[in-house]
């Protein structure tokens, strides 16, 4: 049977639809409305998406299942690697433990356990701790809603990453790396300072190895030796006019001389410990003060004491040349004292200071590490400061100063390209900056203070250098004919010549460039000093000749001198 259906305006012949069930049954097709059919389409859709609901719900219930048991697996292998670390750890210690019961390292090696412990704790997460996104909150709400599950079965999927894994792995094995240097530490610890990281009472020492130490130190200022060097387990030496020497027979034990530098470091024994050196200054009485590092060594803990004078010796009380008096009148620029470890820089640096200060109205800042000669304030003022107490670093002093209002900067020592770089720049912007360096002469301070700069910066600092280098006073001590000690110097001043040599890169001219200036402009090399002393006295010819820069010319030289009445050039042929 047919029926008229209008859609749009049009007649549709619509013609009812029978399934084949009702066909076998005899049924006969019947006639449906538009209404009917739209109520019936409906059905369909509804029971089409009650399908698709239930069909995402299993999926997603299948998903949680397999994200339940991937956390479980990864927390299993996690767990199982915590333990075997930890069990690792446990047998590390035991084993140190049963090799050596008394080591005070135990503590240590206890603390790591802890700390890894911990760390592999927190390595661990906790499944019901984990945060869900708003997706999955929404999808546990609606199965909540519809009955279809309980919300502790529901649990998002979440991503493991591998990297955690091998963090945990990789923290086990720095963990057993710290166990295994804590082992090596202890095991130079029983051959060397067993007992250095035992924590200690200040107020518990007794000081008696000081007062022993003092007594020797009393000894050395009578004598007139300049150091004093204590080893553990060899006998005390000291260094008098220039020689090492036994100055007792009695020998420092390696527990004596532990004890010693913890009463000479006091509250500062911790940093002996962790830096492995200490520098200091030891305070003997109001007019005795001396330098002092302490270092460990492969038998325990030595120390260097350095006298330090506390009256300012005066450049005529020292010996050292007139010419040297120029310093103190130069307003700007740059100034470099230089010679070996021992040669007297920080003494002819006192010298120069003091004469400042007895002169003068300036404002001097010196940076030290640490502070030797002490300077009270006269015309000048002088502010010290040391290098770990007053200040971090060289570096930084000399950049704070720049902004402190001073005349004159003393630098300790300029060890590193920063401080270098800083004091070239003080001196270019007008200060009188004062410096040492660990130079024998003044072509090797050139080429050393251009040399620490990188290759496409040297052709920048030489030009710096050339047009602020006012002065270098190199120097060496040597004994002398009166039993004491005596400086040889090499001066150099800013001259044309000498600022043309640098800026050009003709560093092999320096030396003739010295000796020929002698007279004009006080320039001198060491031989020409070196032959001033013999002449005079003062040193003897062997003794001279092997400090001399060129000891074939000094002593050609030296040949020809009518000593009885010097009315020879002096001046000495330097070789091209």
């Amino acid at each position: 049977m047919e029926s008229n259906i209008r859609l749009n305006n049009q007649t549709v012949t619509s013609t009812p639809k029978i399934n084949a069930v009702d066909m076998l049954a005899g049924a006969k097709p019947i006639k449906l409305n538009n209404a009917q059919r739209e109520r019936e389409r409906e059905i369909k859709q509804s029971e089409q998406s009650v399908q698709s609901q239930q069909s995402q719900q299993s999926q997603q219930s299948q998903q949680s299942q397999q994200s339940q048991q991937s956390v479980q697996s990864q927390q299993s292998v996690q767990s199982q690697q915590s333990v075997q670390s930890q069990q690792i750890v446990k047998k590390t210690i035991q084993e140190s433990v049963v090799a050596n019961p008394n080591n005070p390292n135990q503590t240590m090696i206890k603390k790591a356990d802890s700390i890894h412990r911990e760390n592999i704790q927190q390595k661990i997460p906790n499944q019901h701790e984990v945060p869900l996104t708003p997706q999955a909150n929404s999808q546990v709400n609606h199965a909540i809603q519809h009955g279809k599950t309980q919300p502790n079965n529901q649990v998002p999927p979440k991503k493991i990453d591998t990297n955690e894994q091998n963090e945990n792995v990789a923290n086990t094995n720095t963990d057993l790396m710290q166990i295994s240097l804590s082992n090596n530490m202890m095991d130079y610890s029983e051959q060397s300072n067993e007992i250095f990281l035992t924590p200690f009472d200040i107020e518990q020492l007794d000081f008696n190895m000081t007062k022993k130490i003092r007594g020797y130190l009393k000894k050395l200022i009578k004598v007139g030796g300049s150091d004093l060097h204590i080893k553990a387990g060899s006998p005390i030496r000291a260094r008098i006019n220039g020689d090492i020497i036994i100055f007792s027979e009695e020998i420092i034990s390696k527990d004596d001389a532990l004890t010693f530098a913890k009463e000479l470091a006091r509250r500062r024994f911790n940093d002996l410990v962790v830096d492995k050196e200490l520098d200091m200054t030891y305070i003997y009485d109001q007019n005795i003060r001396f330098r002092v590092n302490i270092f460990f060594q492969m038998e325990g803990v030595s120390f260097a004491f350095r006298t330090i004078p506390t009256t300012h010796s005066t450049i005529e009380e020292l010996g050292l040349p007139d010419a040297i008096k120029k310093i103190t009148e130069m307003e700007r620029g740059l100034v470099l004292i230089t010679g070996i470890t021992g040669s007297g820089k920080s003494t002819t640096l006192a010298a120069i200071i003091n004469e400042i200060n007895k002169k003068k109205a300036k404002h001097i800042i010196t940076i030290e590490d640490p502070i030797e000669f002490v300077h009270k304030d006269a015309k000048s003022m002088i502010n010290q400061r040391s290098v770990g107490m007053d200040t971090n670093s060289f570096a930084k002093a000399l950049k704070a100063a720049l902004r402190e209002d001073p005349d004159i900067i003393l630098v300790g020592e300029m060890r590193d390209i920063e401080t270098i770089e800083m004091a070239l720049h003080a001196a270019e912007t007008g200060h009188l900056v004062l410096s040492t360096l660990h130079t024998l002469d003044a072509k090797e301070t050139i080429n050393r203070v251009i040399s620490v700069f990188p290759t496409n910066d040297q052709a920048r600092i030489r030009a710096m250098l050339a047009s602020v280098l006012t002065a270098i006073v190199s120097q060496r001590l040597l004994k002398s004919t009166s039993g004491g000690r005596v400086a040889a110097i090499e001066l150099l001043f800013r001259t044309p010549r000498i600022e043309l040599i640098i800026s050009e890169s003709r560093d092999g001219e320096i030396m003739e460039a010295l000796a020929e200036g002698k007279e004009i402009y006080q320039t001198q090399t060491f031989d020409q000093h070196l032959f001033d002393l013999v002449t005079s006295g003062v040193v003897d010819e062997e003794v001279a000749l092997e400090k001399a820069t060129s000891p074939s010319d000094l002593k050609l030289r030296l040949q020809n001198v009518n000593f009885s009445g010097r009315n020879q050039d002096d001046t000495i042929s330097i070789k091209k």
